[in-house]
């Protein structure tokens, strides 16, 4: 009834707006917890930390295909055994206005034969 795991990530990149390559790293947290048979609530969050000038960087902290700090949270409902549907809401750091941003989400997650949906 309860999940938890944690996990870090870096490494460095290239881009055309950034031929030397720079350091990015990180962690994240994600936490689960069934209510009931058919409700869950699950959170999550995670830090990142870019190396150097990149901190200025528009097209690394506003590319949405980057890693950005953010947290949020949700409840899941079960469909069927394998499949559920989630809402919630992830709030998200953006760098040029210096505040978590909310973004709303609604999400499938659960299997299909041997595919992850999902968180």
């Amino acid at each position: 009834r309860v999940s938890f795991s944690v996990s870090g990530f870096g490494g460095r990149y290239y881009t055309p707006f950034n031929p030397s390559p720079m350091l990015m790293g990180g962690f994240r947290a994600t936490a689960g917890y069934e209510l009931t048979d058919w409700l869950g609530v699950r959170g999550w969050g995670q830090y990142v930390f870019y190396e150097g000038d990149e901190k200025r960087n528009p097209h690394m902290l506003l590319n949405p295909f980057y890693n950005h700090t953010s947290v949020g949270g949700a409840f899941e409902f079960k469909i069927t055994e394998d499949f559920r549907i989630g809402v919630g809401i992830e709030y998200e750091y953006n760098p040029i206005e210096r505040r978590m941003k909310p973004r709303f989400m609604f999400y499938p997650a659960g299997k299909i034969g041997n595919f992850q949906l999902g968180r």
